[in-house]
């Protein structure tokens, strides 16, 4: 619809109610453009509230913007590169809450699609979900902290965390997991830990490239990989008797089988290498448009102009990284 020729952007905001938390919800966004469509902007927040007129996140608020590449925790957020696309879609699985919101902000006049499916879609019959699944926002990765089945903590000479089961298991989604980082001893007050990805999908062409993000408890970034390929590492100095998240995104909109390793350790040794016969970051195989975009300093920074313009017009609290 038109806006006041004032203004950067539009919005159209929805209410999305549920009373029971227990069924998988999908959406499915689309928009002109046809890959390339920079005027719609799905921006997703389970918290929303009012004060002298205007909207602000909730403290506690995720928030969820593939199209943009933002994504974030306890109303923070930042920026993950995420290659352009005719469409977005996030599958939710079980939300924890019983309403959430959604921005579609836009830049000029235009149709575009929403549609809400009642369950889970799976994008390829290869990759199907993981043991973590849902853990699209950072509420489902803390439920699954508190499962004792999907609990992952670590410390100085533990045992590191694997796990080569992993999916994503739809274009451009995002998997958080939360860990503890406890400490050994008194003088044991921050640690070196290295994060690690690499493909573990089959086959002679990976077209994946996912990166990795850390943020503490509270969503503040801590460090980010974001290396051509699905094979990152990653080494932060963090502080020890804390949570932390580790988010794995996907920037070419490619599901894939992954592996994490979380070591307190300057390296991850026990993370095999990707399935025999495919060559690690063969990033040749991925579409040439994303790969461009990837390795292009212009796009990327025109990318984030374009997810801070939006996300200051939404009032989300945004930081470029």
């Amino acid at each position: 619809e038109p806006f006041d020729r004032n203004s950067s952007f539009g919005i159209d905001w929805y209410r999305f109610g549920q009373a029971d938390t227990t069924q998988p919800a999908t959406f499915v966004f689309s928009a002109p453009g046809v890959g390339r469509d920079t005027t719609i902007f799905s921006i997703m927040a389970d918290s929303i509230y009012n004060n002298g007129g205007f909207a602000y996140l909730d403290p506690n608020s995720w928030i969820l913007a593939p199209n943009l590449g933002i994504f974030g925790c306890r109303s923070n957020s930042f920026f993950a590169p995420v290659a352009n696309s005719d469409s977005t879609v996030v599958e939710f699985g079980q939300l924890t809450s019983k309403k959430f919101f959604l921005y579609e902000e836009y830049s000029q006049s235009g149709g575009y699609g929403m549609r809400v499916i009642r369950g889970m879609v799976m994008a390829d019959p290869n990759v199907g979900h993981d043991r973590f699944t849902p853990n699209e926002v950072c509420d489902q990765a803390d439920v699954n902290f508190a499962n004792p089945a999907t609990h992952i903590a670590v410390h100085l000479g533990s045992t590191p965390f694997v796990d080569t089961t992993l999916t994503i298991d739809f274009p451009h989604a995002t998997d958080w997991y939360r860990f503890r980082l406890d400490t050994v001893n008194a003088a044991d007050l921050a640690d070196t830990v290295t994060f690690a990805t690499v493909s573990r999908s089959p086959g002679s062409k990976d077209t994946s490239d996912i990166d990795v993000t850390v943020l503490d408890i509270n969503g503040n970034y801590m460090g980010q990989a974001v290396d051509s390929g699905s094979t990152e590492v990653m080494k932060l100095n963090l502080a020890t008797n804390a949570d932390y998240y580790v988010v794995i995104s996907d920037y070419a909109g490619a599901p894939v089988r992954y592996g994490l390793c979380i070591q307190v350790a300057t390296s991850c040794p026990s993370l095999p290498g990707p399935v025999p016969g495919v060559s690690p970051n063969r990033t040749s195989s991925i579409p040439r448009r994303a790969l461009r975009e990837r390795m292009s300093p212009t796009l990327r920074s025109a990318a984030q102009l374009r997810a801070l313009r939006a996300a200051q017009a939404a009032r989300i609290p945004f930081r470029l990284r």
